[in-house]
């Protein structure tokens, strides 16, 4: 099997480049374990807080709020105007930069929040429910919590200090969530949902601005920014791309299919996505870090790490999830939503594959590589549409397996772009991702079939879950040298030696 690139390999003689490198390495477990607990704890709160808000509030409270979230949605896309990515990448010591980043952000910030404002009175008489202003008035302050957020994230981005992030991000939405139920209890509605947003943002904005403030200076320049309001411009041009080309989809789909096939269409969508982001929005943030800091081999060894972790991580579920979705959904749902199940079966797997796709992506973009991110990301929602496009002439279920054809097809592009823009060879990619996809197609398989072969419960449910879970685990000892107990006992060998060179 061809060997994949580590960080204990990285190296030669101690020297201080070596130890810089391995400063890197404790700094992206460190971000890593930061990032995965705090996804994780969101996640948890999110379940829990959707049927005790639903209990507490009634569907029509969250109907009216939910007249609110397309303008909230648009407009949250463009708030930050891209910009705190892209100043993460900035190495100049000019505070100039810095100093014109925070004018133009708190400008748009203010100006964003006022056409919101505007915006509820439009629809709060369109739609006969003056309400609908005062939850926008108190959601468009989001946008300027947004706006002095973005300079201080940035700088956590830039010293690699994602532990600090993930810290403020999971206080300020526990904030957020127990504001929330105290104001529905307290017979507030929908604006409940209003406070949990805004409290959310403005205790994420205190404590970043607790953490990495900046008093800003009078001297300016738009001319030294310019380079970030591209990178800007062309991140907010993927985010719109995005968000037209969902709706596209999605319009496609209910045209084609009806009402009904759009529903379970959209929650196999957002089930899986819930799935796949949850643990592959923290790798992404620390590899995008931590991309910014390396060059050379080093890098090469970042990004086959990084989309190995994400195989490790999310495939392995993803295979699992669909050979028992069609089954489990039906259970928890009722059979109403048995197509939500087959749907979940032919996408969850292709979403794990574009997440790990994905880590390229981070890498394109700390690199400045702005148009490969771009048609590399534009031809992902594109290929979705085209797909459900197709699928008119066919029926649902061939329309989504053309859509999880296309986030394939989105991975092997990744791959592809990856190996012609850096060092990294396709042998590389492919012993990275190679043992994790099989493992997980093995034990994907072994699960369908234990649940082929045994009567409907909850026990053999559990069972065969479980029994996928020990040949995936089992099939990847066998494969994966560094899997091993063995491997691993060579692996932190390798680096007590680098430290006892050191």
């Amino acid at each position: 099997m061809l060997e994949q690139p580590s960080y204990a390999d990285t190296g030669g003689s101690a020297s201080p480049q070596h130890e810089q490198h391995r400063d890197h390495g404790r700094d992206l477990l460190k971000n890593l374990a930061a990032g995965g607990a705090s996804s994780l704890l969101k996640a948890a709160l999110q379940l829990a807080m959707l049927p005790l808000m639903g209990r507490l509030l009634g569907p029509k409270e969250f109907g009216l709020y939910a007249m609110a979230l397309p303008v909230v949605t648009f407009f949250t896309v463009v708030a930050d105007g891209g910009l705190g990515a892209s100043l993460a990448k900035e190495r100049s010591h000019d505070t100039t930069v810095w100093n014109t980043a925070f004018y133009v952000m708190l400008a748009l910030g203010v100006c964003v929040a006022g056409i919101v404002n505007l915006c509820g009175f439009g629809l709060a008489a369109v739609l006969h429910e003056p309400r609908l202003h005062a939850l926008l008035a108190l959601l468009s302050f989001n946008f300027i919590f947004i706006a002095v957020s973005t300079l201080p994230s940035a700088r956590l981005f830039q010293r690699n200090d994602l532990v600090s992030l993930s810290a403020v991000d999971t206080i300020a939405t526990i904030l957020g969530a127990g504001l929330a139920i105290g104001f529905a209890l307290h017979g507030f509605g929908a604006m409940s949902l209003a406070v949990q947003s805004a409290a959310t943002f403005g205790g994420r904005a205190l404590g970043l601005n607790a953490l990495a403030f900046e008093l800003p200076g009078r001297k300016t320049s738009l001319k030294l920014l310019a380079s970030h309001l591209h990178t800007g411009g062309v991140l907010v041009g993927t985010r719109l791309i995005d968000m037209f080309c969902r709706f596209a989809e999605n319009l496609l789909f209910s045209l084609a299919f009806g009402p009904a096939a759009l529903g379970s269409y959209t929650f196999a969508n957002q089930a899986c996505r819930f799935l796949v982001e949850s643990a592959s929005n923290p790798v992404w943030a620390a590899t995008y870090a931590q991309s910014l800091k390396l060059v050379g081999a080093p890098f090469v060894a970042l990004q086959c790490n990084m989309a190995r972790l994400m195989m490790l991580t999310v495939f392995p579920a993803a295979c699992l999830v669909a050979a028992a979705s069609p089954e489990v959904i039906p259970f928890l749902l009722g059979e109403k939503w048995h197509h939500a199940g087959h749907f979940v079966q032919i996408l969850v797997c292709s979403y794990a594959l574009a997440a790990a796709a994905t880590i390229g992506g981070a890498a394109l973009l700390a690199t400045s590589h702005n148009r490969l991110f771009l048609f590399t990301s534009t031809l992902l929602v594109v290929g979705r549409v085209v797909a459900v496009a197709i699928g008119h002439w066919t029926g649902p279920l061939e329309a989504t397996t053309g859509v999880a054809l296309a986030q394939v097809a989105y991975a092997v592009v990744m791959g592809v772009v990856l190996s012609r823009t850096y060092a990294i060879t396709p042998a590389q990619i492919l012993a990275a991702i190679g043992t994790p996809a099989v493992a997980g197609l093995a034990g994907g398989l072994v699960c369908f079939v234990a649940l082929y072969l045994t009567p409907d419960s909850h026990a053999a449910t559990i069972a065969s879950v479980a029994l996928g879970g020990l040949a995936f685990l089992g099939t990847l000892s066998a494969i994966d040298k560094d899997f091993t107990i063995a491997g691993l006992k060579r692996s932190i060998g390798k680096v007590r030696a680098r430290e006892a060179e050191a």
